[in-house]
């Protein structure tokens, strides 16, 4: 109706369509919370089958030069304690999920050194190493779900291996924890204090606000424009399988089972 920019700029202006923007209440890097509409997806998903490491999200870095190692751990320390999130774990209670949010324990970093193979042997070694880490299921109700691992193959090349759960990490985080390792790491190798200024708000006061803004009149409003749309009948979607009944097994499946309830939990929990 408004393909222009001018158009859609008076369309934004329109006061009534802005849904309010519930404040966020400030949240203790401690205690327990709700979980997000997708959090609370992944962990219905990880119900269905317990330990499928489908949802692992491994960043992997190849580190070159010297490395002070305890500076390493010192960094890794530092985020998991700065990030609230990456503390977390999802026991039940009464059959229904909560967030937990957990003192920082003290993280280790073990070392594996391959570097005396062959290279050769060394590089397929180091892939099937990661590939072995990616691989390590994660209990959501224990935790915890951020582990790190490096593996030396030289003496100035190293191979970091950190594996978090989607439920407290994706990719917009990788970005996040790469830059914010790399400025730690810079910084505790000279002997200073994390430069890093201290969080605005930790993930649990998104969760907060989100459960809030379902409440808004204009989404209340959105929600009853779409429940009037999705009424009716539909017809059924068959899809083909190579395998009857096995199809529920498949990646393909996890992920259209991952939107639909992303999107059935967000609007009519």
């Amino acid at each position: 109706e408004t393909p222009t920019v001018a158009g859609i700029a008076k369309t934004l202006e329109i006061e009534s369509l802005k849904p309010s923007q519930p404040k966020a209440l400030p949240t203790p890097k401690e205690g327990t919370g709700p979980l997000s509409y997708g959090q609370e997806a992944l962990w219905f998903l990880d119900q269905l089958d317990p330990g499928n490491p489908a949802y692992n999200r491994p960043v992997f870095s190849r580190l070159l030069g010297k490395l002070n190692i305890p500076v390493l751990e010192q960094c890794l320390n530092e985020i998991v304690q700065r990030h609230a999130v990456l503390r977390a774990s999802f026991p039940a209670a009464g059959g229904e999920p909560i967030q937990l949010i957990g003192a920082h324990q003290p993280l280790s970093l073990p070392v594996m050194d391959i570097s005396d193979l062959p290279e050769v042997e060394r590089q397929a070694r180091a892939a099937e190493i990661a590939a072995e880490e990616a691989r390590q299921p994660f209990d959501l109700a224990r935790g915890p779900l951020f582990r790190a691992r490096l593996v030396r193959l030289a003496e100035q090349l190293h191979l970091l291996l950190v594996t978090t759960h989607h439920i407290v990490f994706d990719g917009w985080s990788a970005e996040i924890f790469r830059r914010e390792l790399a400025v730690l790491y810079e910084a505790f190798s000279a002997g200073g204090l994390s430069p890093l200024p201290q969080l605005s708000a930790q993930y649990l006061e998104f969760v907060r606000w989100e459960r809030e803004a379902v409440q808004d009149a204009g989404m209340k409003g959105q929600l009853a424009y779409w429940k009037r749309q999705l009424a009716g009948d539909w017809p059924i979607l068959h899809l083909p399988t190579e395998h009857p009944g096995s199809f529920l097994r498949g990646s393909c499946c996890s992920v259209l089972l991952h939107s639909f309830l992303s999107l059935v939990t967000y609007y009519l929990v």
